[in-house]
């Protein structure tokens, strides 16, 4: 697997946690915010919760082994986004 492709997946897998987390979190909570056990047990959240928690471990295992192989890559890339916001920031203040 390259770096590209790495990266194409591993945001993919991350979109993928964040649609099925939304799902997770629309339905109801109970007084202190904790999903009543009725709504777990019915088979709508089940569904949720496994799509969820699949998606959850994809993307757990591509990191694993994306941020060991492409260690220097991953390193380069934030360096490079982090240069991109200091140089807006340093825009903004001389406006």
């Amino acid at each position: 697997m390259s770096y590209m492709h790495y990266v194409i997946v591993r945001n993919a897998l991350r979109k993928s946690v964040a649609e099925t987390g939304a799902v997770l979190g629309a339905f109801p909570k109970g007084e202190m915010g904790l999903t009543p056990d009725d709504v777990k047990a019915s088979p709508e959240y089940r569904k949720a919760k496994a799509a969820y928690d699949h998606a959850f471990h994809m993307l757990r295992a591509v990191n694993a082994k994306g941020t060991k192989l492409y260690k220097k890559e991953l390193a380069e890339t934030r360096k490079a986004e982090m240069e991109e916001r200091m140089k807006k920031v340093a825009e903004n203040d001389a406006c």
